[in-house]
């Protein structure tokens, strides 16, 4: 691509979905002449959320901006987020999505490498560069972005969606491999429904009320610049579902950060809970091939109780691959790189090969729920605890508090829990919809 687009690619964005909105609107039959006949099927949506989120820690291990900790620190944070939605819908085929964000976080940590880590966020390799940092001082931190935005059209047994959107697939519940273009990790702070979307042009085509195939093309810049591009560069994904009774099977293949993916996955009925499972096989451009794999069963009992065991298998982790443990070491320092990028994005990182996972849940009244999370590294021998309490305030007004802890039983291997042990997280959140 020309440097102009690069120098203008914020404004860019704008101009191909208001050129695939016109299309869409062409491909429908829209003109002048049904406009008026027809402009009952045109629907605005605004809604938004206001969150906010308190985080604190102690930590003997405070880095700053040193290649080495500099000592002890308790790490506060406040953010506060404003997200507007706003949605466009066209009659049952045509819809139009946004979430634009306006953070700030004020903080006790704001130049270092953990704030960074944590608040900062990077767009390595993304196609478009949809945030922008006003401000970044000691102790405030400012932070507008694009969050997700896409279009999405819909024809006979065909759906088209173009934009930066959530892509999931795969079954698993603490762990899911297959989600490979939106990995997230079991101990995430916010969750899936917080996380950025990834810049995609997917095409769904369902046969029948039972299948569904879905082509996914994942373009992304090479070496963070539109200078150039080659065909792996991107990511190119294929899934095909099938419902057979009262369980669905799923095959997935592609090329995704210069691996190529086969896998599988399902999820089935036993004994009225949900039994799943996933395997993926990576083979890396200029490395040896490795697994993952898990499983787990989902149950609710009568009196309530939410029930979740899951099993996770990393063939390729952090303690028994020392390149890939460099490379995690200089993305702890330096942040993505050509030299990292393609070793750690779309897949799960762990320390360690085998971890077990428990969830529970439970309504203590119908507007107080209780979480609890618990993830063993069998390897590192140590334990991890996510416990949380939400209560309903209002209608639209939610409160929870949570704490995440470690405990490390004896000598093992490294584990990424290591440093909660006696260091827990403290959260606190509200969160209201507009």
């Amino acid at each position: 691509m020309k440097k102009g687009l690069i120098k203008n690619n914020k404004i860019g964005i704008f101009v191909i979905f208001f050129f695939i909105i016109s299309l869409f609107l062409n491909l429908n039959g829209y003109t002048e002449e049904n406009e008026f006949n027809e402009e009952n099927l045109l629907e605005f949506k605004f809604k938004g959320t206001y969150k906010n989120l308190f985080l604190f820690q102690k930590t003997d291990n405070y880095y700053g901006n040193n290649v080495l900790p500099s000592g002890k620190k308790n790490l506060l944070a406040d953010m506060q987020r404003v997200r507007f939605s706003p949605e466009i819908t066209y009659g049952e085929n045509f819809v139009f999505y946004m979430d634009f964000d306006n953070e700030v976080v004020v903080s006790n940590y704001n130049k270092s490498r953990e704030f960074n880590t944590l608040w900062k966020g990077e767009e390595f390799n993304d196609l478009f560069h949809l945030s922008w940092n006003p401000y970044h001082g000691e102790d405030l931190f400012c932070k507008t972005k694009i969050h997700r935005i896409y279009l999405k059209y819909s024809v006979d047994d065909f759906t088209l969606s173009v934009g930066r959107q959530q892509v999931r697939f795969g079954t698993g519940r603490l762990w899911n491999p297959l989600d490979i273009l939106n990995p997230i990790s079991p101990t995430s702070i916010e969750g899936g429904e917080d996380q950025s979307g990834t810049d995609v042009i997917r095409l769904d085509y369902y046969p029948g009320d039972l299948s569904e195939l879905s082509v996914v093309f994942n373009p992304k810049r090479k070496n963070d610049s539109l200078d150039s591009y080659d065909y792996d560069s991107s990511n190119y994904l294929a899934r095909y579902r099938l419902t057979v009774r009262e369980s669905d099977f799923a095959f997935l293949g592609g090329l995704v950060a210069k691996r190529a993916v086969f896998g599988h996955d399902f999820s089935t009925i036993v004994y009225d809970g949900s039994l799943r499972g996933a395997i993926i096989y990576s083979k890396p451009e200029n490395s040896t091939h490795f697994w993952q794999a898990n499983v787990g069963y989902e149950y609710t009992f009568k009196n309530g109780i939410y029930f979740l065991f899951e099993q996770f298998y990393n063939q390729k982790s952090l303690n028994n691959e020392s390149e890939l443990k460099n490379k995690y070491l200089d993305y702890s320092v330096n942040g993505w790189s050509s030299f990292n990028y393609y070793s750690l994005t779309n897949r799960i990182i762990t320390y360690n090969r085998h971890y077990s996972g428990l969830a529970l849940g439970y309504d203590f009244h119908p507007l107080v729920r209780g979480d609890q999370f618990l993830i063993y590294d069998i390897e590192g021998t140590s334990l991890f605890s996510n416990s949380s309490i939400k209560i309903n305030l209002l209608e639209n007004l939610d409160f929870s508090i949570g704490v995440l802890m470690g405990k490390n039983f004896k000598d093992g291997k490294e584990s990424e829990f290591n440093e909660l042990d006696n260091h827990y997280l403290y959260t606190a959140s509200l969160k209201a919809y507009f």
